[in-house]
């Protein structure tokens, strides 16, 4: 993926000519999707309904983004100590075999 960039430099500049813009766009938009496209899977794995409720409410408010916001950082923060629970448990384990092993 890196190398398509520096190969292909004339993508801004072809954008201008109709039959570069084609083939440009093309490659565009493939990388964006493809980059794109793990973002969106990661996004609902978790907190599906609130982001369905919000595609059905299209007004958006700071109120709802920063209770939206509140709520992914909470989550987040519950997956790291969920995580460093999990790293404590396994390191205390290896560290009572290492004893046993003394």
């Amino acid at each position: 993926k890196s190398d398509k960039p520096s190969t292909r430099p004339m993508t801004l500049y072809g954008q201008t000519k109709p039959s570069a813009a084609s083939s440009s766009s093309r490659s565009a938009t493939s990388s964006s999707s493809s980059i794109d496209r793990p973002m969106v899977r990661d996004r609902p794995a978790v907190p599906s309904s609130p982001a369905r409720t919000n595609k059905d409410n299209p007004p958006v408010t700071l109120q709802n983004v920063s209770a939206r916001l509140d709520q992914v950082q909470k989550e987040r923060e519950m997956k790291k100590h969920e995580a460093q629970r999990k790293m404590d448990a396994i390191l205390a384990q290896r560290y009572q075999e290492q004893r046993k092993q003394r």
